[in-house]
C-alpha cells in the first residue's frame, strides 16, 4: 500500500506531462497546417485533363460541358473543361429533369399539354449550344498553331463561359429552373418552327449542341487549325440566325440584349476566321487573289487592293453625292478653300486606309470561296454561310466608300456639289 501510494504522484506527473506535450504538439501542428494551407490548396488543384486523350484523368473541378449533352446518361466520354462551375444538373435526356413553368406572355408553341415560349426555347437551345463550342475551343486551344486562332479560341472561352451562367440565371428567373429542357426530336422540331431564320438542318443542330460530338470532330482532325475554323463558322452562324429571330420575337429585353451581343461578337469572329482560313490554305491571299478570283476582273481586284472604289461607290456617285478623290481633282473648278482641301484630303486618306483593310478581308473570303468551289471542298450546309460572309464583307467595303461620299458632301457647299455633278455628268 505504501509503495503504491508513493508511486501515485509520479504517475500523475507523467500523465500531466504527456497531456501537455500532446497539447503543445497539436498547437504546433495546427499552426503549421494553417500556414501551409495555400501551398496545399495549390497542390490539390488538378491539371486539366486533355479532352482528346481518353486515358487522361478527369479534373475534379470545372464546368462539365458533357452534362449538357443530349439524349445520353453516360457522360464518361464527355470532355470536362477547366471552368469555375459544375453544371451536372444540365443533363439533357435525363429522367430527373422537371418540366419548367412557362410564362403566359410572348410567342409560344403548344407541345401537347405544355406550351413553350420563344424565350425559353432560345435559352434551352443557346445554353448547350454555347457549352458545346466552349468545350471544343478548350480542346483546340493547346493544339492550335496559328496565334490568331488561339486568341479567338481563348475569346470564345472567356466570353461564352460567363454567358452560359447569365443564360442559366435568366432561365431560372423567368422559368423556375436554370436547367434546359431535354432536346429530343419533338423539341427540336418545335425549335425549327419557332426559329425560321435557322437554316441548318435539325440533325446538324443537334450535333452542334452536343459537346462530345464537337470535341470528337476536333480531336480526329489532321489539321486542328482548319478543323477549328470549319467547326466554328457554321456553329456561330446557327447562333447568329437564332439570335436574329430573338431580336424580333423575344419577350424579355434581357434576352434581346444577349442576342445582340451574340450577333456582334460571332459575326466579327466569322470574319476573322474566314480571313485566317484563306491565309492558311494559300492561293487566297490578296497577293494571289487575281489568279484565284474569277468573279472579278483583274483590274477590279487591283483597284480594291489599292483602296479604290471599283464601282462600289457608284450608288453615291450616280445619285449626286461627291467623292473625296474626284473633288480634290476638281479643286480649281470647285473653288475649294485651303480648309476644304485639307479636310477632303483627310477624308480620302482615312477612307483609303480603311478600304485597303476591308478589301483584303473581302478578297480573301471571295478567293477562298471560289477555290473551295472549284476543288469541291465546300458542302451544302457550309455554302450558305460562306456566301453570306462574302456578301457581308463586300458590304463592309462598300460602306467605307459610301460613308466617305456622305462626309464629302457635308464638306462642300450646295453650289460646289452642283458644279461637281455637272462636271462629272451626274444630275443628282
Amino acid at each position: 500500500m505504501h509503495r503504491t501510494t508513493r508511486r501515485r504522484p509520479i504517475l500523475v506527473a507523467l500523465l500531466l506531462a504527456a497531456t501537455l506535450a500532446a497539447t503543445l504538439a497539436g498547437i504546433v501542428a495546427a499552426t503549421g497546417a494553417a500556414a501551409d494551407v495555400p501551398r496545399l490548396a495549390r497542390q490539390a488543384t488538378p491539371v486539366p485533363a486533355d479532352p482528346c486523350d481518353p486515358t487522361a484523368a478527369t479534373p475534379t473541378s470545372g464546368m462539365d460541358h458533357g452534362a449538357m449533352g443530349h439524349g445520353t446518361t453516360d457522360q464518361g466520354a464527355t470532355p470536362t473543361a477547366a471552368h469555375g462551375s459544375d453544371h451536372d444538373a444540365e443533363g439533357h435526356g435525363t429522367t430527373g429533369h422537371a418540366a419548367s413553368p412557362t410564362a403566359a406572355a410572348g410567342h409560344g408553341h403548344d407541345m401537347g399539354a405544355m406550351a413553350v415560349e420563344f424565350d425559353q426555347m432560345y435559352l434551352d437551345m443557346m445554353i448547350p449550344h454555347h457549352a458545346a463550342i466552349l468545350a471544343m475551343a478548350e480542346a483546340a486551344l493547346p493544339r492550335l498553331e496559328n496565334a490568331e486562332l488561339r486568341a479567338i479560341a481563348q475569346q470564345i472561352i472567356d466570353t461564352q463561359g460567363p454567358e452560359i451562367e447569365e443564360l442559366r440565371g435568366y432561365r431560372e428567373r423567368f422559368y423556375g429552373s436554370p436547367d434546359p429542357m431535354p432536346m429530343d426530336d419533338a423539341m427540336m422540331g418545335t425549335m425549327g418552327d419557332m426559329m425560321p431564320s435557322v437554316s441548318v438542318p435539325m440533325d446538324e443542330m443537334m450535333a452542334q449542341m452536343d459537346a462530345a460530338t464537337q470535341v470528337a470532330a476536333l480531336c480526329a482532325a489532321a489539321d486542328p487549325d482548319l478543323a477549328f475554323i470549319d467547326l466554328t463558322i457554321p456553329h456561330h452562324q446557327s447562333a447568329i440566325e437564332a439570335s436574329r429571330d430573338a431580336l424580333t420575337m423575344a419577350t424579355h429585353p434581357e434576352i434581346r440584349e444577349v442576342a445582340q451581343r451574340v450577333i456582334d461578337a460571332q459575326e466579327a469572329e466569322i470574319a476573322a476566321l474566314t480571313r485566317i482560313r484563306a491565309e492558311l490554305t494559300g492561293g487566297a491571299t490578296p497577293a494571289a487573289a487575281a489568279d484565284a478570283i474569277q468573279a472579278l476582273t483583274p483590274d477590279e481586284v487591283a483597284q480594291i487592293e489599292r483602296g479604290e472604289g471599283a464601282g462600289l461607290a457608284l450608288p453615291a456617285e450616280a445619285n449626286g453625292i461627291p467623292g473625296p478623290r474626284h473633288a480634290l481633282d476638281l479643286g480649281s473648278e470647285l473653288g475649294l478653300t485651303a480648309a476644304q482641301t485639307a479636310e477632303l484630303q483627310a477624308i480620302f486618306d482615312a477612307m483609303r486606309g480603311e478600304a485597303i483593310l476591308a478589301g483584303e478581308r473581302y478578297l480573301a473570303a471571295q478567293a477562298a470561296l471560289e477555290t473551295d468551289l472549284r476543288t469541291g471542298a465546300i458542302g451544302t450546309v457550309e455554302l450558305s454561310v460562306r456566301v453570306e460572309e462574302v456578301s457581308r464583307l463586300r458590304g463592309e467595303l462598300a460602306t467605307v466608300h459610301l460613308q466617305a461620299h456622305l462626309t464629302t458632301r457635308e464638306t462642300l457647299t450646295p453650289e460646289q456639289v452642283a458644279t461637281y455633278n455637272r462636271l462629272r455628268g451626274h444630275t443628282g
